[in-house]
């Protein structure tokens, strides 16, 4: 199984408009590892893109995505789903007697959520409903009665929900484990300290975290301290969660402008002796699980 990480930005991307710190000037400079754009990956195999950020279409087309039946939606924030327009955004080779919305609803690529999620990207990305009402874009819900995991080429998809602000009773976000028969990778993206803890199955090949906020800043003065039952999971969380589940591989993204961490910073962290088998993900990655 494939992995591309097209994105692995946090809210706040690398380099930040206006922003002239250290880190953004050496983004503007050097462009990726250092530059993060909004999170999302790749799965070339079944053509899946997992969230779909602001940064979406240049993506895509930069990194010479040909292309897209899926795409999986872990949550309706901006830096998210901010791109699923993108959706919409593909060229339409009208047969005979067929219009340009006919042909469009002929090679309509799947959103792929929870009803929850669902409805939620419907109030803040109004244009997803309009995809879906009128064909241009086709809907599978993993949850509910009359859905179920997603099958198609030999791969299958289930949910795994979790709300966004634990005790809320609304599961309105959602990771994915992705089963393609030879190996198994759970993603889960962001805000997810209400995800249940058995909801992760044994023996993951590989898992796809939030990297959490780190503590400290790169000269070691404190820059945030965790806080017990806080909605944002801090960086020791993340590690003691992958200890947890204990995957083959581990890679983290979401990194935030906010941090302060660069590329190289981070890959030097990475070499001491809590990441055995973790990686801090950049934009460009490429593994195979």
């Amino acid at each position: 199984m494939r992995v591309r990480f097209l994105g692995t930005g946090g809210s706040q991307p690398i380099p930040l408009p206006t922003c002239d710190c250290r880190l953004c000037r050496e983004a503007r400079r050097t462009g990726p590892p250092v530059a993060r754009r909004g999170s999302e990956l790749f799965l070339p195999g079944i053509a899946g893109l997992v969230d779909a950020s602001e940064f979406a279409p240049r993506t895509l087309s930069e990194s010479g995505i040909r292309s897209l039946e899926y795409c999986f939606l872990t949550h309706w924030h901006a830096d998210h789903a901010g791109g699923l327009r993108v959706l919409g955004m593909r060229p339409a080779d009208p047969g005979p007697g067929e219009t340009v919305s006919e042909a469009k609803a002929r090679t309509a690529p799947t959103l792929v959520t929870t009803r929850p999620v669902y409805e939620r990207a419907r109030e803040s990305v109004g244009v997803v409903g309009h995809y879906v009402d009128t064909g241009v874009v086709d809907l599978h819900l993993l949850d509910g009665d009359e859905a179920g995991p997603l099958r198609t080429d030999g791969w299958r998809v289930d949910a795994l929900p979790y709300p966004l602000e634990p005790g809320s009773g609304i599961e309105d976000a959602t990771g994915f484990l992705f089963d393609d028969g030879d190996a198994t990778l759970a993603v889960v993206a962001d805000d997810a300290r209400g995800l249940p803890a058995a909801s992760l199955p044994a023996d993951l090949d590989a898992v796809v975290f939030e990297s959490g906020y780190l503590t400290r800043t790169p000269d070691g003065d404190r820059h945030r301290d965790p806080t017990p039952g806080e909605g944002d999971l801090s960086h020791p969380e993340i590690l003691d969660r992958v200890r947890r589940v204990d995957p083959d591989a581990a890679f983290l993204s979401h990194i935030g402008h906010h941090y302060g961490w660069s590329h190289a910073q981070l890959t030097e962290l990475a070499g001491g002796a809590d990441y055995e088998d973790v990686t801090f993900a950049h934009d460009g990655l490429v593994v195979d699980v």
